[in-house]
């Protein structure tokens, strides 16, 4: 869905925000683009997205990378609320153009470790209210059973 919507040039910059296994990253890769993973952990990532350029950060605070797109997928739930305004303003001080794919139910996997894994289950209209609170503009947006996407430029 970032590839369809946000349509970037071949060799353009993209910012993984809590990358993961970087499997996300391996996929920009293989379209031609510059994936830049950032994590707060550097022992996720699957063994061929080690060789991609990573960043071990704490989204809450300033991420010193800039590129003009951004990718943030199955992160956001993850932010306790308290946190999730300054973790919105870091992402779109980075990039200009940021996909969000934000999971919008509660995990099932969370019993596993005795505790919630998403901190922050709200309803798509919530997390389109902090995304315009934040001041970025909606580009596009959907609505699904699990999950909510929007597409969203910096006015900053």
């Amino acid at each position: 869905t970032f590839l369809e919507r946000v349509k970037p040039a071949p060799g353009s910059q993209v910012i993984d925000f809590g990358c993961g296994t970087g499997r996300a990253s391996l996929a920009l890769k293989a379209a031609g683009l510059n994936p830049f993973l950032v994590d707060f952990a550097d022992n996720c990532r699957d063994m061929e997205a080690v060789l991609l350029p990573f960043l071990e950060a704490d989204l809450t605070q300033p991420i010193p990378l800039s590129a003009p797109y951004g990718l943030c997928t199955d992160v956001m739930e993850h932010i306790p609320t308290h946190d999730v305004p300054t973790v919105l303003n870091n992402i779109l001080a980075s990039a200009q153009t940021v996909f969000f794919q934000i999971n919008t139910v509660t995990d099932n996997m969370g019993v596993l470790i005795g505790r919630p894994l998403h901190l922050t289950v709200r309803a798509h209209g919530w997390w389109r209210n902090w995304l315009e609170e934040v001041g970025a503009e909606i580009v596009w947006e959907r609505k699904d059973d699990n999950s909510s996407l929007f597409l969203v430029r910096s006015t900053a």
